[in-house]
């Protein structure tokens, strides 16, 4: 039931260049329209603390409830702190923060790498390499990265690895998996397929590949995570583990029109397109060792 003197859904996102960030914006909108509310977006820099961030705050707690979208963990969890010291409900985005008393909306992120590794192997491929191109800091990559790991495990895929490109929040990952793409993709290098843990690393390793002759899917598949919209238009178009991005506006709005903390986990999707394949044949060759790097 609709609190009833909210009228407006705030939103604190980072000042960050993020399709993700963007279509849910957008789809929040038109949530906050059909439910006659209004939206008021605060955008957060680079080293602003949360108290600079309230101060920005004009109606009351009755009349407004927060959305923290796209922050770094450490912020994310002072805001949700500081929102509480001023009784304003909020209620975090993707950003899970262990431990925090607020509403959490996210992706099941176990549940896309497990759909992604199954479409993976139904395809044939036992060489997998998970690029983690995003911040290592986040719990949703770490929880990416554990059921990686397990179903490693489970299979008995002693040919897979991992890659840490070390990016931090605030840093452009495609940047720094173009750069790195010599490392991660050496001569010979034994993997048949890269799954990373964001659509724009995947998005530099396509750019790679297609600059230095390396067929897509033939030589290798790509696999993304988060169906971002310029998904839908690389060469080749990228298969992918979406998010529910729709479905996670109406589940954040519905929570804080209503007064009861609530967590959920939205399932993604598997979209398939023309970056993946069945796997490369070569002759056999013993797995790369795990890069820390």
């Amino acid at each position: 039931m609709m609190h009833s003197n909210l009228t407006t859904i705030g939103v604190i996102v980072s000042h960050y260049d993020s399709a993700f960030l963007s279509e849910f914006l957008e789809a929040l909108a038109g949530v906050c329209r059909s439910e006659s509310l209004g939206m008021r977006v605060y955008r957060t820099q680079q080293g602003d603390r949360a108290a600079d961030t309230l101060r920005h705050l004009e109606r009351s707690p009755d009349e407004e409830r927060i959305i923290i979208l796209g922050q770094p963990q450490q912020n994310a969890r002072e805001l949700a702190a500081s929102l509480a010291i001023k009784t304003y409900r909020s209620l975090t985005i993707d950003t899970l923060v262990p431990g925090a008393s607020n509403s959490y909306v996210g992706t099941d992120n176990a549940l896309g790498v497990r759909i992604g590794m199954d479409h993976l192997m139904a395809l044939g491929h036992r060489r997998i390499l998970l690029l983690i191109n995003e911040p290592l800091e986040a719990e949703t990559v770490r929880a990416r990265l554990r059921e990686f790991k397990a179903v490693v495990a489970e299979h008995g895929l002693t040919g897979c690895g991992e890659f840490y490109c070390g990016t931090q929040f605030w840093d452009h990952s495609s940047e720094i998996v173009y750069r790195r793409m010599p490392e991660i993709w050496p001569q010979d290098v034994p993997f048949t397929a890269i799954f990373t843990t964001s659509d724009a690393g995947a998005w530099a390793a396509l750019q790679w590949f297609s600059e230095h002759g390396v067929p897509v899917p033939d030589r290798v598949s790509v696999l993304g995570f988060d169906d971002d919209a310029p998904s839908r238009t690389t060469t080749p178009p990228l298969s992918t583990v979406g998010h529910r991005v729709a479905e996670m506006a109406r589940q954040a709005v519905s929570i804080l029109m209503g007064d009861t903390p609530v967590t959920v986990l939205t399932p993604p999707d598997l979209v398939v397109r023309q970056s993946t394949g069945p796997p490369y044949l070569f002759p056999d060759a013993s797995p790369l060792s795990v890069k820390n790097l």
